[in-house]
């Protein structure tokens, strides 16, 4: 069996959080945000799951009619994954993904556009997931 990555990722339609197993998929996955679990026996407080989902309402609403203050998107965000590592097992992946409506999707990184992908490790920090190692990471998936 291969590795299991969630990956938290806003998108239209109230998805968000995202399972895949490397070696089957080059995607991210399923969408199962709806999901209280997570890859463990136990449910995830639902009060985090709220603000989960109160995080990505602010994408599905704001960035259709009145733009997005994305470098404090992101940075709660990557908070909310910081506090949901806790809860995922330690042989799960978890990634923090940049959507492609964010305008600093695939610019040079620089001030005001930070990077497009980050790992949240075992102790709630996130690492900088450059796209040379995210691809080389998917490399032995199927097309």
């Amino acid at each position: 069996m291969g590795t299991t990555i969630i990956t938290i990722m806003p998108d239209f339609g109230f998805a968000w959080g995202w399972v895949t197993q490397l070696g089957r998929s080059k995607g991210v996955g399923s969408n199962f945000a709806s999901d209280n679990y997570w890859g463990r026996n136990e449910p995830v407080p639902q009060e985090l799951l709220d603000r989960f989902q109160a995080w990505q309402s602010r994408f599905e609403v704001i960035t259709r009619e009145h733009g997005l203050d994305w470098l404090d998107f992101h940075e709660k965000g990557l908070g909310l994954c910081s506090e949901l590592r806790q809860y995922i097992p330690e042989n799960i992946r978890l990634f923090y993904a940049k959507p492609v409506e964010d305008p600093c999707f695939d610019s040079e990184e620089g001030e005001g556009c930070p990077e497009n992908y980050w790992e949240i490790m075992a102790d709630g920090q996130a690492r900088v997931v450059l796209d040379d190692e995210r691809q080389g990471l998917f490399a032995q998936c199927p097309d």
